[in-house]
């Protein structure tokens, strides 16, 4: 990747943005604009510093010229890299890619690595043996309860349209990681007004980590676009309680639950946030209690995710909800291996520790039971040698993920989103905020981190939201020290 050319179109789309914004002229304080909507869904965050509107027509033209400019420069990336037409890289791509097969072709959810049409494109791109790993794979179809649906159901929906196009699926990433950055821009733009916002758009635009992930089969992209939906509706659950804000968060993370297993271990956060937020309105004039507000959330979230639950327990024959990927590979996660890693799930220990399972040979689901009991039972037995270690190891965990294993720009944006929560400090974004950061956070330290801040990569948006806001804060100091610089300047 060209960063020097990144930079230079980064620099190039904030000018036109700043020009375009004073070509439409922007007002500050503006009381007449989205009169009716701040009314009555206020998200603005109480302030010092002045919250400067625009015009809806200037709001949107601003974030279509971000969108157009995003995609077209992610686009070109892409496809300069030569990754555009290529299969999936060797990890978790190549899973999904089969699996999405083997539904359009009505097998089933499940893995069938032997159909030559399948294998046919990693044979012609193989010159170098880089898909050899891939290729070792042959054995017949059989289910899998490993991977959540939705990102194979959704790639098998691309494939329908377009055919095994591998350039389509790149193109729909691009377009959702462009959508979590507009969103998260957006966001920004109700809580503190468009000053932060550009702020946003320049640390989405700048985000050379969350690019990493634009051409690459893996959830990442679209785990941070519905992070930051549920967001947007957290904040207005928080602001303005209703019963369709409560309905519509446990819409999205029942969605969620179908994208990571993971996302799980985020419900006790959630709702003892959606708890606060219904006792604080429950004078509000749309009587909400905090049990009726639980059960509003809890209810689509169980219809969207119970019935792939039932699926992988008859699947399995046995009581796995999640699937096997979770209590197979948790083996890795509470092991001497992750204080040798520093907290962290790697490949190479993945392989070291689980080879050494006695079903480790076993084909198909049959399979997969066997390794995720065994590695159930190898958890459960390492914590009962170990438990005296295991406030340090969710230590090391926590420290990985938020520093010692995150990018360069991350921690950046890190430091940032800290002055960010002093910034929302008071209002009720700084509970929402908060609880999404405790999520994953606590979601980590129970479970494994991964290299190279991978799982931070869902939760950009809020950081990007944070970090604006963090950034926006030290203008006030800024200026005033500036203007104390000016003025002994011009006595002297």
């Amino acid at each position: 990747m060209n960063f020097s050319l990144h930079y230079s179109t980064s620099a190039f789309t904030l000018s036109l943005i700043l020009y375009c914004l004073d070509k439409l002229k922007a007002r500050a304080f503006s009381q007449r604009i989205f009169a009716l909507e701040m009314k009555n869904y206020s998200l603005r965050i109480p302030s010092k510093l002045p919250f400067i509107e625009v015009t809806w027509r200037a709001a949107a033209a601003l974030l279509i010229i971000y969108a157009v400019c995003f995609f077209l420069f992610a686009v070109w990336v892409v496809d300069d890299s030569g990754y555009m037409n290529l299969p999936p890289e060797v990890g978790d791509g190549q899973a999904y890619d089969n699996i999405a097969y083997n539904l359009l072709h009505g097998n089933g959810f499940g893995h069938d690595w032997s159909i030559p049409e399948w294998r046919e494109p990693y044979l012609k791109t193989n010159s170098d043996g880089y898909y050899d790993w891939v290729l070792e794979h042959d054995a017949p179809y059989s289910p899998t309860a490993f991977r959540p649906p939705l990102y194979p159901v959704l790639l098998s929906g691309i494939y329908a349209s377009f055919g095994r196009n591998f350039a389509a699926w790149r193109y729909a990433n691009i377009a959702i990681t462009v959508t979590a950055a507009v969103l998260s821009v957006a966001l920004v733009y109700q809580l503190v007004g468009i000053i932060p916002a550009l702020l946003s758009a320049a640390f989405a635009f700048f985000d050379t980590s969350l690019l990493f992930y634009i051409h690459r089969f893996m959830t990442e992209p679209l785990a941070a676009l519905l992070v930051v939906i549920l967001l947007f509706i957290l904040l207005r659950c928080a602001a303005h309680p209703k019963r369709i804000h409560f309905m519509s968060a446990g819409t999205v993370f029942g969605i969620m639950l179908l994208l990571r297993n993971l996302f799980l271990l985020w419900l006790p956060f959630i709702l003892c946030l959606l708890w606060i937020a219904a006792r604080r309105g429950s004078k509000a004039e749309e009587s909400l209690t905090p049990v009726s507000g639980l059960f509003l959330f809890l209810a689509p979230a169980l219809i969207l995710s119970i019935p792939w639950y039932a699926r992988n327990c008859l699947t399995t024959h046995e009581f796995m909800p999640t699937g096997t990927q979770g209590a197979r590979v948790m083996a890795v996660g509470y092991s001497d291996a992750m204080f040798e890693t520093g907290g962290k799930w790697t490949f190479k220990k993945k392989v070291e520790i689980l080879s050494t399972f006695s079903a480790a040979e076993v084909p198909g689901i049959e399979g997969e039971v066997l390794m995720a009991k065994e590695g159930r039972q190898r958890t459960a037995d390492w914590i009962s040698v170990n438990t005296a270690k295991l406030p340090q190891l969710a230590a090391i965990k926590t420290t990985s993920l938020w520093w010692s294993d995150a990018q360069g720009y991350q921690r950046f944006l890190i430091v940032l989103s800290l002055l960010g929560l002093v910034f929302v400090f008071g209002s009720p974004a700084f509970l929402v905020f908060s609880a999404l950061l405790l999520a994953n956070t606590a979601a980590i330290a129970v479970t494994w981190n991964v290299p190279h801040g991978r799982f931070l990569i869902p939760i950009h948006p809020l950081l990007y939201c944070l970090a604006s806001c963090g950034l926006y804060m030290l203008g006030s100091p800024l200026r005033t020290i500036f203007k104390m610089l000016r003025s002994g300047r011009e006595q002297y």
